[in-house]
This record gives structure tokens, sequence and C-alpha cells, in this order.
């Protein structure tokens, strides 16, 4: 599907539309297609502020309790979305022929618009691909902070790779400026601005409103915008940070992938959480072949320090025994 047919179709115009208050008056894909097709006006587009908030994702585990935690989300102003959720389309679908070419659709299953499949899915395989095995290893982890981690230069390099290009386009440029050099509006502070609580009735209250501050407000309130002072993070929430996270996994992908499946083993990435199966196999040290994942990524990124800080091999991930992951598959599964 090219990006004419895409941006045409009912379901593109339908998920564009968003109903929160924001700096501009809200709008859609099928109103700015005519803005969003044009490369000259993407790049000499004014982005607005992101709208930061802290999301609670506080969780509960038996026997544990409580685990507080928070995600720092953002959300864009309804015509920079627009602009946001056209590249995420056109990047994604080179994206998913570059993982055809590289033999590891399997790999990334999430922010994928060609799979059409959900978690369940991707958690069969894995508890059918370890349930096959008569013994093995398995290491499951993640990348703490991963969106706020990701390099700048590294991603603009992985950008320009995919275009199969040396320099990016000046629309392709405009969004990765925008989306690394971002800048972000906090959410308590248009609420104390509006004379609201930061509570659920404060928030819809506000977002009853046409805008989230008047022209004026926005004007005479500029100092309260933060920007990115860091050459690394972008944010998280836009319809096109998944795709870029991805984007900057793919070399990454691709060597841990050839590396594993050459002696037998799965490995599988979620966003930032992942999972490796390793086969024992007679004068093949699993355990020991899993804890050279690590040096795989080193080798990968030339600017390491900001991203193998951001890994954790070790403490988070671990390497279990085939037995114990077999404690906690579903017997259905």
């Amino acid at each position: 599907m090219n990006a004419n047919e895409w941006i045409n179709l009912d379901r593109t115009v339908t998920s564009s539309k968003r109903y929160y208050a924001h700096f501009d008056l809200r709008t859609d894909i099928g109103q700015q297609k005519e803005y969003i097709l044009s490369a000259d006006k993407v790049a000499a587009h004014s982005f607005y502020p992101f709208i930061h908030y802290k999301k609670d994702m506080t969780k509960y585990k038996s026997g544990v309790g409580k685990k507080p935690k928070e995600r720092d989300i953002c959300y864009a102003a309804h015509i920079d979305r627009c602009i946001y959720q056209y590249y995420s389309f056109v990047l994604n679908e080179l994206y998913n022929e570059r993982l055809k070419r590289d033999n590891i659709s399997n790999v990334p299953v999430a922010y994928r618009t060609d799979l059409h499949k959900n978690n369940i899915h991707f958690a069969k395989r894995a508890f059918d691909f370890i349930k096959s095995c008569a013994s093995a290893h398995i290491m499951i982890g993640d990348f703490t902070k991963f969106f706020d981690m990701l390099d700048h230069n590294y991603l603009k390099r992985q950008w320009c790779s995919l275009l199969e290009v040396e320099r990016l386009p000046k629309d392709h440029f405009a969004v990765f400026k925008n989306i690394t050099q971002f800048s972000m509006f906090e959410l308590t502070d248009i609420l104390r601005l509006n004379g609201l609580d930061d509570s659920i009735g404060g928030r819809r209250a506000l977002n009853k409103q046409q805008r989230a501050l008047t022209k004026e407000q926005f004007r005479s309130n500029k100092s309260l915008v933060k920007k990115n002072p860091n050459p690394w993070g972008i944010p998280q929430g836009s319809p096109i940070s998944g795709l870029l996270a991805n984007l900057y996994m793919l070399e990454i992908d691709k060597q841990i992938y050839d590396f594993v499946s050459a002696v037998g083993g799965l490995y599988m990435r979620y966003s930032d959480d992942f999972i490796i199966v390793l086969p024992r196999k007679k004068n093949q040290d699993s355990e020991v072949i899993l804890k050279q994942i690590p040096s795989i990524i080193i080798v990968c990124i030339e600017k390491r320090d900001s991203f193998l800080n951001a890994m954790d091999i070790p403490p988070k991930a671990r390497i279990l025994a085939r037995e114990t992951c077999m404690k906690s598959i579903p017997k259905e599964a």
C-alpha cells in the first residue's frame, strides 16, 4: 500500500482523531492530508511542545505486594500527531521490508503493522519453543529507560540507512529534529494556569476546552517550556516513537538473531523486553554463550556508554534453566 492510498483510508482518518485539548485546535489526517503530503510544508513546520505527564504504572505481584512505577508520557499537538503518524507509516513500510530481507521478521514484535498478532501469540511462540527443548537456558531482561537513552546520532544513521540515503531529506530531517530536540510543557502547569486541580475531574475539564491554553497564555508562559538538553532520548507516547525504537535496534536485532540462531536458539524482543532461549547441546555451554550477548551490542553501537548504561545485564537480566521456566508456563499454552 502506498502513502496516498493509506492516507485516504477511513481507518487512517479515524485513528488520527484525538479529543484531548492541546495548544492547537483538534484536527485529523483527512483535513490535513494536503499539508502533510507536502515535503516543503513539513520541512518548514513549527512543531508545538509536547504535553508531559507521569503515568502511574504501579504493579501488584502476589507475595511481593505493590511495586511503584511511573512512566513519562508525552502527547503531541493535533497537527504534529498527524505528521508523526504519516511518517511512522512511511518508515514502517520500509522497516517491514528490511526485516524480511534480513530474515528477522519474527524478532521485534512490538509496534508492528504487519504481524496482525497480539501478546498471546508471541508468548505462545516462546512457550512452545521452550517446551520443545529437552533442556535449555533462558535469558530474560529489559533495557531500563529505553526511549530515554536512544542516542540521536546513531538513530539518525539508522534512519538514513533505512531510506538508503547519506543525508535525511528535508522533511524527514524536520521530523527527526523535533522528535530528538523535543520540548514539553508540564500538564500540571497547564492545569494550574487554567485554575484546575491535578485530578481526573481537572483533566476532564481541561479536555473540554478548545485549547489547553489560549494563544496569549501560551505566549506569556513560554518560560515553562522545557527542552531536551541531551544528545539522547525521544519522548514516549508519540505515534512515531515505537517505530523509531525498533529502527534503533535494527542492526542489534540482526546481530543477536544471527548469533543465537546459529546455535539453534530463539531471540524475540518486545520493545525494551527481550527473551533468548538456547537449547543445551553436547559440547555447548548455553549459559556461557548467553553471557556473550552484551558484547554483541557493544560492537553494533559506536557510541556505547549511554546505551550500555541502560542495559540491565546485570542486574535485571536473568538466566534461567528450562525447568524453572516450565513451572510458570500455563499447561494450556
